[in-house]
């Protein structure tokens, strides 16, 4: 089926699977963990680290790893190419549009959020214009 494309993650026991007719599209599945305030600075910049709550530090991360799988072509600084401005949480849900940015590509994905538990699922799919 050329037609459907698939995304995977997993986290634990855990997994989720996202399929869509749309191309370069990204899914994350992760468990919350403390030690995300350790591997925050891998992947945001301090002052967008001062500004969330290990909430939003796990929806950043779940973003970034969506959009790394939607462009599935390696070679990303999730810090630097991958732009989520900041965002507020309702119900433990989100939605944002991300900017992905390697100098040559300037792609733009709307992603959402949501928290069921103690895992945090995100997602992207291309803005097409």
């Amino acid at each position: 089926y050329p037609e459907v494309n698939l995304s995977i993650s997993h986290s634990g026991d855990y997994s989720a699977v996202m399929l869509s007719s749309f191309e370069s599209i990204g899914i994350d599945i992760q468990l919350h963990r403390a030690s995300i305030r350790k591997i925050a600075p891998k992947f945001l910049y301090e002052a967008e680290i001062n500004h969330s709550d290990i909430d939003k530090l796990h929806y950043y991360w779940g973003i970034k790893e969506s959009v790394f799988k939607a462009w599935s072509k390696g070679g990303v600084n999730f810090k630097s190419m991958i732009q989520v401005p900041p965002f507020q949480l309702k119900n433990g849900r989100m939605k944002t549009e991300v900017i992905f940015d390697n100098t040559e590509t300037r792609l733009r994905y709307t992603a959402q959020g949501k928290r069921l538990g103690n895992l945090y699922l995100t997602s992207v799919e291309p803005i097409i214009e």
